[in-house]
C-alpha cells in the first residue's frame, strides 16, 4: 500500500478499481505482537484489522485530507484483471514494477471481512480511527520519505 500512498501523492494514479481492502495501522499490529509476547501466547493467532473500505472511498478520504479532489476513473474488477496480465507483461519488458497485478487485483476483488472479535476479547484490542491512521501515514510519508518530485502544495500542511 505504501506505492499506493505514494502515486497518490505524486498524482500517478489515474484509473482505480471497485475494489475494497481492510487495513490495519502498523502501529495496532505491533501493540498486538507485544501483547502476545507478554502474555506468552505461543501458537495463538489472532487476526487484526481495523475497517473494510473501498477504494473510490480510500480515495475520497485521502482527497479529504490533503484538501485535494481527484476524479479517477473507476473499472470493474474483471477489467482490472485483464489490464493486469498486461501490466505485468510490460513490466517484464521494461523492468518497472506495475501498481496493478493479477496479484493486486485478487484481494482487492473479493469481499473479505475479517472480525477482530478474538483480539478484542482476550488482547484488548482497539484499532485506531481510521481517517486518523491516513492522516498519521501521509504525515508519515512527508515527513521521512525524500519527495523529489512532489510539489510541495500537494503535500499536507
Amino acid at each position: 500500500m505504501g506505492k499506493f500512498f505514494l502515486n497518490y501523492l505524486k498524482n500517478k494514479i489515474k484509473i482505480i478499481i471497485e475494489g475494497k481492502f481492510d487495513f490495519v495501522d502498523v502501529r495496532d499490529a505491533a501493540d498486538i505482537l507485544i501483547k502476545t509476547l507478554d502474555k506468552e501466547e505461543k501458537g495463538k493467532f489472532y487476526i487484526i484489522c481495523n475497517k473494510s473500505i473501498k477504494i473510490s472511498e480510500l480515495i475520497g478520504l485521502l482527497d479529504l485530507i490533503t484538501g485535494r479532489k481527484t476524479n479517477l476513473k473507476i473499472i470493474d474488477n474483471n477489467t482490472a484483471l485483464f489490464v493486469s496480465f498486461f501490466n505485468l507483461i510490460g513490466s517484464l519488458l521494461t523492468g518497472k514494477i506495475p501498481l496493478f497485478t493479477p496479484y493486486s487485483i485478487h484481494p482487492l476483488s473479493r469481499k473479505y471481512k475479517f472480525p477482530h472479535l478474538k483480539a478484542k476479547s482476550k488482547l484488548n484490542y482497539k484499532p485506531r480511527n481510521f481517517e486518523s491512521t491516513l492522516f498519521d501515514t501521509l504525515k508519515w510519508f512527508k515527513e521521512y520519505y525524500v519527495y523529489k518530485h512532489i510539489p510541495k502544495k500537494l503535500l499536507i500542511n
